[in-house]
């Protein structure tokens, strides 16, 4: 576009392709984002408030819609929270091998994510490059599609799979591609370095276990006193904002 149009000289469009990296889907493959696009984080803003707030809106109003809206997402968590713990994701695909294990594991809605990739593996077909001491060198592509062939390494020690569409970097769970090659290897779950502790049913627990023993390991500040310790730091600090101005109060 620069060489087409000439824009050598242009500073904005000199800027923005140093900044490539931050906007190209291509070269940001490799960073987590859960495929959420840079303009989402404001359109599910306006989504969220947009029903009820106007450009009239005072702040009091904005405030109690905005407290409300935080409301409404804090029970929708409760419900799916309650709904992962006591029951189960259905499919019209029969559950056995990694689909089962991606059921015990995700939330309700990463396992639809998951169930879609499963499906399309299902359709997929392999053509192997290479082996070399236990490392497989493979081309996945879903039949009739050369768009979607991709190149994915699989290595047979650790159960290891990488795919050139790095989807797993990208939004934290395994691809069309990779579950085609793991099942053609008989593997029957998912290795734990592929599954995301964010997206499992286990996240909050394992967060509120990771606190109590770091509470637990800080011996010398016992977590009952944080809170005491709080309020006299604020009665302190009003203490000395009321005697600075006396040399003797300083004293």
């Amino acid at each position: 576009m620069i060489k087409t149009y000439k824009l050598e000289k242009n500073s904005w469009f000199k800027r923005l392709y140093n900044l490539r990296k931050k906007w190209c889907t291509a070269l940001s493959k490799d960073f987590f984002s859960a495929g959420i696009l840079s303009s989402q984080r404001s359109e599910s803003t306006n989504n969220a408030v947009g029903f009820k707030a106007t450009k009239n809106t005072n702040f009091t109003d904005f405030f109690k819609i905005f407290n409300q809206t935080i409301k409404r997402w804090r029970k929708n968590e409760s419900d799916a929270d309650f709904k992962c713990s006591n029951s189960h994701p259905y499919s019209h695909l029969p559950f056995y091998g990694i689909l089962k294990h991606a059921a015990e594991v995700y939330t309700q809605t990463i396992f639809r994510d998951f169930e879609t990739e499963f499906t399309y593996s299902i359709g997929c077909i392999t053509l192997l490059h290479l082996e070399v001491q236990g490392y497989f060198f493979y081309e996945v592509q879903i039949e009739n599609n050369e768009a979607s062939k991709q190149k994915v390494t699989y290595n047979s020690a650790d159960n290891s799979v990488a795919c050139s569409c790095k989807n797993f970097e990208e939004v934290g769970w395994l691809c069309y591609h990779a579950i085609r090659v793991l099942q053609q290897h008989s593997v029957t779950r998912i290795p734990n370095q592929y599954i995301s502790t964010r997206w499992t049913k286990f996240a909050k627990t394992h967060l509120w276990k990771q606190r109590d023993e770091t509470a637990e390991a800080n011996a010398r500040v016992p977590v009952k006193y944080i809170p005491w310790r709080q309020i006299m730091a604020r009665k302190g600090y009003n203490l000395i904002l009321t005697c600075q101005e006396y040399s003797e109060t300083r004293k």
